[in-house]
């Protein structure tokens, strides 16, 4: 007899509950739009596009939110507007109980920069393309020469390994491509280019070319090798 009192007792509360919180959404519903607040996640110094853009991107879909409810706010449309938005790659849009609608924004983080056959963009992982932005430039490495687009995502794959790369980190300023199987590679502080050849096997490549410099550029660079060519098995060869 007690258990089944404890048990009605456990139901009436939850159920208590249950009306408490559909009475708070209700009311919190009702509430109008007070203010319009931004977060940038994963923030460099600048950001590729402006809060002024985020919020005419909201303003198309809804010229005023003086006057307008929480409730009349469709935030799963508007995450899906802005995350159209070339330079954003997630989006979530929420509320608060005084009446703020949240924005928070997640850019691209561009992994290298590629003016290419006349075309100018940024390489984004994976091999996808985002637009250079009038308000920012990232400073990322600069790839030349023709690009095609079989060979976009094998690049964003090298970017990539060279940014987890301790040693190689910030190492290269920019890459050239003369032809598919003729890819250069241009250090930031050395006057050498290295010549890498395809883009196959090149972890092998590279570290090769960590153990010369870690061996010959042990105390200084020798100032007189004005070329590295990675493309022979077990072999560096300088000129």
């Amino acid at each position: 007899m007690k258990r089944g009192w404890l048990l009605l007792g456990t139901g009436a509360t939850a159920l208590f509950m249950l009306l408490l919180m559909s009475f708070g959404q209700r009311r919190y519903a009702r509430i109008p739009w007070q203010e319009t607040q931004l977060y940038w996640e994963n923030e460099p110094k600048e950001t590729f596009l402006t809060g002024r853009q985020v919020r005419e991107a909201v303003g198309q879909m809804y010229p005023t939110l003086e006057g307008k409810l929480m409730e009349e706010i469709n935030m799963a449309l508007l995450e899906e507007k802005l995350e159209n938005h070339p330079s954003i790659k997630r989006v979530e849009v929420f509320s608060k109980l005084e009446g703020k609608l949240c924005i928070r924004i997640w850019q691209h983080q561009p992994l290298a920069r590629v003016h290419s056959q006349g075309q100018r963009y940024y390489l984004l992982e994976g091999g996808g393309h985002m637009p250079l932005s009038p308000h920012y430039a990232a400073r990322v490495p600069l790839i030349t020469g023709a690009l095609p687009d079989s060979l976009q995502k094998p690049m964003a794959q090298l970017i990539s390994y060279l940014q987890k790369d301790a040693f190689y980190r910030g190492f290269f300023t920019g890459l050239h491509l003369e032809n598919p199987r003729d890819v250069r590679l241009y250090p930031r502080d050395f006057s050498q280019h290295i010549y890498l050849g395809g883009l196959q096997g090149y972890p092998e490549k590279l570290e090769k070319l960590r153990l010369f410099y870690q061996t010959i550029y042990a105390d200084s660079p020798p100032k007189d090798i004005t070329r590295i060519d990675l493309r022979y098995d077990d072999q560096v060869v300088c000129q």
